[in-house]
C-alpha cells in the first residue's frame, strides 16, 4: 500500500480513492478504540470530520479504516497567518458548539501523567506544573488535544479536522494554549511549514486576536496554560522544544510569574 502520511503514532495509506488506512505503530495500539469511537461520535454532529469505516488488523498493528479526503495540509497550504488565524478560529467555533460525549475524558489528565512519568525531562518544574494545572478552573467544551494546522486539510473552501485521538472536555484554554505551543515552538513541518513557520510570531499574534474577538479566550489563565504546556512539551523530547523552551520554564519557576507573552516571545 502507497504511505501517505506517518505522524508520531500512526502511519496512514491509501486502501482506494476514497478510503484510507490509518495503522497505528507498535507501542501506540492501545489508541485505536478511542479514536474510532471517538469519530463516530464527532461524525454525527460535524461534517469536517473523516467518516471512520471499520476497525481493522494489519501485520500484528491495529487500525481503522476511514473516507479518505482531499486537499492539503494548511500549514503547508501556501495560505497567509491571517488565512490561518482565521481558518482555525472559524473551526474552533464549530466544534465548540458540539457537546462532548459523556465517557470523553479530560486532556488535562493525560497532560499531568505524562508530568508524573517524566520526572527526569521536566526536573523541578514538575510539581509547579502539576499544582497548577490541578488549580486551573475546569470546563466542558469539547477540545481537539492536538488542533494546529498540520492536522486541518483544506480543499477550496472546504476544511477538515483530523486526528481526533485526544480530543476531550475541559476549559477552552486548553486547547487554544497547546495550539500556540505548537505553532510558535515545533519543529518545522509539524505544525507549519516554509513561510508560514518563518512567519510562526505573526501566526501566533493573529490567532490571538481572532480567539479574543470571537470570545473564545480566556486572559487570566492563558499564561497559566502556556505554562503547563512548557512543561509537557520538555517531556516530548524533540528539538527545538528542549532548546528554546527549557530557559522559559526555569525563568517562570523561579519568578512564578506567568506572562503569556513572555512564554511565547512574541
Amino acid at each position: 500500500m502507497q504511505k501517505l502520511a506517518e505522524g508520531f503514532t500512526a502511519e496512514v495509506f491509501l486502501v482506494s480513492d476514497s478510503v484510507v488506512l490509518k495503522l497505528f505503530k507498535r507501542g501506540f495500539t492501545a489508541c485505536r478504540d478511542p479514536e474510532f469511537h471517538k469519530l463516530q461520535y464527532l461524525r454525527r454532529h460535524l461534517d469536517f470530520v473523516p467518516s471512520p469505516i471499520e476497525q481493522v488488523e494489519r501485520d500484528e498493528r491495529r487500525g481503522f479504516t476511514m473516507e479518505r479526503l482531499g486537499g492539503s495540509c494548511l500549514g503547508r497550504s501556501g495560505c497567509t497567518p491571517a488565512q490561518v488565524a482565521e481558518t482555525m478560529c472559524r473551526l474552533t467555533g464549530a466544534f465548540v458548539a458540539v457537546p462532548p460525549d459523556p465517557v470523553m475524558d479530560s486532556p488535562r489528565d493525560r497532560i499531568a501523567r505524562r508530568i508524573e512519568f517524566n520526572p527526569d525531562a521536566v526536573g523541578d518544574s514538575g510539581a509547579p506544573a502539576l499544582a497548577l494545572l490541578e488549580s486551573l478552573p475546569s470546563g466542558q467544551s469539547l477540545c481537539h488535544g492536538d488542533f494546529h494546522p498540520g492536522n486541518i486539510l483544506v480543499d477550496d473552501a472546504v476544511s477538515y479536522l483530523i486526528d481526533w485521538y485526544g480530543a476531550g472536555r475541559d476549559h477552552l484554554n486548553c486547547d487554544i494554549s497547546k495550539s500556540l505551543f505548537l505553532m510558535r515552538y515545533a519543529p518545522a513541518g509539524l505544525a507549519l511549514h516554509g513561510s508560514l513557520y518563518e512567519s510562526r510570531r505573526e501566526v501566533c499574534r493573529l490567532y490571538i486576536d481572532a480567539m479574543a474577538g470571537a470570545g473564545f479566550l480566556d486572559w487570566e489563565t492563558l499564561g497559566q496554560w502556556l505554562f503547563v504546556r512548557a512543561v509537557e512539551s520538555l517531556t516530548f523530547r524533540l528539538s527545538p522544544f528542549d532548546q528554546s523552551v527549557a530557559g522559559l520554564v526555569e525563568e517562570c519557576v523561579r519568578s512564578g510569574n506567568y506572562d503569556w507573552q513572555r512564554l511565547l516571545q512574541i
